[in-house]
């Protein structure tokens, strides 16, 4: 909250400038208190800049926490671990001091060098030798270590014998032994040599294992447990035949535990069938909780009531009329479908709909949407926009003429996308012939500005009959004088505090008013479909427009690119 009060004068300074500022405030009688502690870390932090000039970076760290601030760590919440921390900064600075750098500079960028290369010292340990804490160690690092309790886990594990048995073993008074080998008859046997060394590594790597078993056994002051895994019973309890043979350090307790058995270590064998029924019985019991639990609930009145009231509350707003942000496009496909509902419950029918009502009895099951002729490549003297029927999962588009099914692999999303993508990185300083459209879609190519797939879907002849419009005219004009924009994000907030994002396709000022346009590339046969499905959507660009330009909106235009028509709105 200081901080941000702060700043609160100073926004675009840098923080050093806004207390600089904020400590020379004379007239302010609120925040008195803040001032007096600005002007008392100005003072310490000029105090440390003389020091840094003559003292090394420890002893001004040390300086530090030895201070208030030690202190105010230590008396917050996990303040011994956050003491620690500042002490191992402090180690980390007297290795600093050890290097031929000096000066805090130097320092912050030795720390910055150990993040880069992700040197991680961790956070500082404050379990003490004599806290009562579990630990988890090896058998080596618990050497000189005494526990009240030990769990020697693993009993089970073989022990590591490789060495042993290599094809080459070495010994320092024996030497080396290896196979003997018949390369012509392929095969190899064990030689005098290499039996004699191998049974002698075997037995000083036992013997090393049973001192690290007397280390691991001799850890615990009252209580000592060993636990291991074995097939049978019997093949852990019993007495070995000869210590060579054992291979854990189970088998190694088993042959010290003799024929008589283990007269003082207390042996519990449990099987999986034990460990499941253990495991079972925890979850009945749990469940037992639960239902006891429900079972109280149940019988509370009090209860009952608080649950009903919290499964029965209805929230005051619509959550179907309330939304915390929402796009353009969303708004504008819940005005169509608002309108279809009106106009289904008035049952009222436009002549033209009425005329594809009954068409549609005549026709396929599926109703045809039309391809133009600049779409599916069908020459502009055969394409009847009117009587074309087209496939829209095929691709495929049937001239009524002439009867004849030409395929159309293109998606109207995709031209969709691409058109606009195309109008949006046009250059506005070309004029608008054929020979400039045919250059800049190859700039674009060899530019790599759009997809190859992308630009495949348009055709030069489309945007050339855009920029040959009135609107292009005009659009060009603006862009001379640096008022055209294209492509514009907006978020704004509405009366009803909701969140209204969109991106105008293009917008140009003219006369000090603004002119929107909205580019639409659907497959519709006349502008007032055009008009009836995206009114709303312009309205609320005007509202956008309107609120952060600080502009009036002078006309809303659409531009349909199969009708080749500008529509005022």
């Amino acid at each position: 909250t200081e901080l941000a009060l702060i700043r609160s004068d100073h926004k675009k300074e840098s923080l050093y400038q806004s207390l600089c500022g904020f400590a020379s405030k004379t007239t302010d009688t609120v925040n008195t208190h803040v001032i007096e502690k600005t002007k008392d870390f100005l003072t310490k932090l000029e105090d440390f800049r003389k020091k840094a000039t003559y003292t090394s970076v420890y002893e001004i760290l040390q300086e530090i926490v030895d201070g208030d601030y030690g202190r105010e760590i230590l008396a917050s919440p996990g303040g011994e671990k956050g003491y620690a921390n500042l002490n191992m900064l402090l180690s980390q600075a007297l290795e600093f001091e050890k290097t031929s750098y000096r000066g805090l500079f130097q320092f912050v960028r030795y720390i910055e060098y150990l993040k880069t290369n992700e040197v991680d010292y961790g956070e500082a340990n404050l379990v003490g030798e004599n806290d009562n804490t579990v630990r988890l160690m090896s058998i080596h690092k618990s050497k000189g270590l005494e526990f009240p309790v030990v769990f020697l886990s693993g009993m089970h594990k073989i022990m590591n014998f490789m060495d042993a048995y290599s094809s080459m073993v070495l010994d320092a008074d024996l030497g080396i032994g290896t196979f003997c080998v018949d390369s012509e008859k392929r095969t190899r046997w064990q030689t005098l040599s290499r039996s004699a060394i191998s049974t002698k590594i075997q037995k000083e790597n036992l013997a090393e294992e049973i001192r690290i078993l007397y280390v691991a056994m001799t850890r615990a002051r009252e209580k000592l447990i060993m636990t291991g895994m074995t097939k049978t019973e019997d093949t852990a309890l019993v007495r070995a035949d000869a210590l060579q043979s054992a291979k854990s350090y189970l088998d190694l307790l088993s042959f010290a535990a003799g024929e008589d058995g283990f007269k003082h270590i207390d042996v519990k064998v449990t099987t999986v069938t034990d460990l499941l029924d253990a495991r079972m019985g925890q979850e009945i019991r749990k469940e037992d909780i639960r239902l006891g639990m429900l079972a109280k609930l149940r019988n509370s009145e009090k209860t009952e009531s608080s649950l009903a009231a919290r499964l029965q509350f209805i929230y005051p707003a619509d959550p179907n009329d309330s939304y915390g942000k929402i796009s353009v496009t969303e708004l504008k496909k819940r005005s169509m479908q608002l309108a279809d509902a009106e106009e289904y419950e008035d049952g009222e029918q436009t002549t033209g709909e009425a005329q594809s009502k009954e068409s549609t009895s005549k026709a396929p099951e599926d109703p045809l949407p039309i391809i133009p002729a600049f779409i599916s490549r069908i020459p502009a003297d055969t394409q009847n926009a009117q009587d074309s029927e087209t496939s829209q999962d095929t691709g495929t588009s049937q001239d009524s003429k002439t009867g004849q099914t030409v395929k159309s692999p293109v998606s109207p999303t995709l031209h969709g996308t691409a058109f606009h993508r195309m109008l949006e990185i046009w250059d506005y300083s070309l004029e608008p012939t054929a020979e400039s459209v045919s250059a800049y879609f190859a700039k674009v190519t060899a530019q790599k500005r759009m997809e190859a797939d992308m630009l495949a879907v348009i055709t030069e002849e489309e945007i050339l009959r855009f920029l040959q419009t009135d609107l292009a005219t005009r659009m060009r004009e603006a862009a001379g004088r640096g008022e055209l924009y294209r492509e514009q994000p907006f978020v704004i907030r509405m009366e009803n505090e909701m969140l209204v994002q969109g991106i105008i396709d293009a917008f140009f000022i003219e006369d000090g008013q603004i002119v929107v346009v909205d580019y639409k590339t659907d497959r519709v046969g006349s502008a007032k479909t055009l008009t009836e499905r995206y009114h709303v959507q312009l309205e609320y660009y005007d509202k956008a427009l309107t609120r952060l330009m600080k502009l009036p909106v002078k006309e809303r235009l659409i531009y349909s690119a199969v009708l080749n028509q500008t529509i005022a709105l």
